[in-house]
């Protein structure tokens, strides 16, 4: 038996997968920069991402690409808001976005979607911090 069993088959050539990785994570670890405790999160959501990305055409894939940008930019609201009602505004909407992919991806791929259950996680707890503590 295969090792890899549990992903699923894909068209893509083991350079395109490689090269595909490397750039979400150089994209999400490139916003890492801004808050350095976010770490594991941002090798959890491009290797969401990439497992989906690797089975289905990036044209099928526009809203799941859009999601993914759209939580690193408001993972760098979060952590460049200077003003606590801001930084709370970008974790509400940074939790509603992870939820949103959770429900995307369970459709194209399981394994993505269980890659995004610590991360929302994270979210949440770091969105409980921020309402409590701040």
């Amino acid at each position: 038996m295969h090792s890899l069993a549990w992903l699923k088959p894909t068209y893509r050539t083991r350079a395109e997968q490689a090269l595909g990785l490397i750039i979400f994570l150089t994209i999400s670890l490139l916003v890492n920069f801004f808050s350095t405790h976010w770490t594991v999160y941002h090798f959890l959501l491009p290797a969401s991402i990439w497992l989906v990305w690797r089975k289905y055409s990036i044209y099928t894939l526009k809203l799941e690409v859009t999601l993914f940008l759209t939580q690193l930019s408001f993972e760098i609201l979060y952590a460049l808001a200077g003003d606590p009602l801001l930084s709370l505004f970008g974790l509400l909407f940074l939790l509603c976005n992870t939820i949103l992919c959770i429900l995307l991806y369970r459709k194209k791929e399981k394994v993505a979607q269980i890659l995004l259950f610590p991360a929302f996680v994270w979210v949440l707890a770091i969105t409980a911090w921020n309402m409590v503590f701040t």
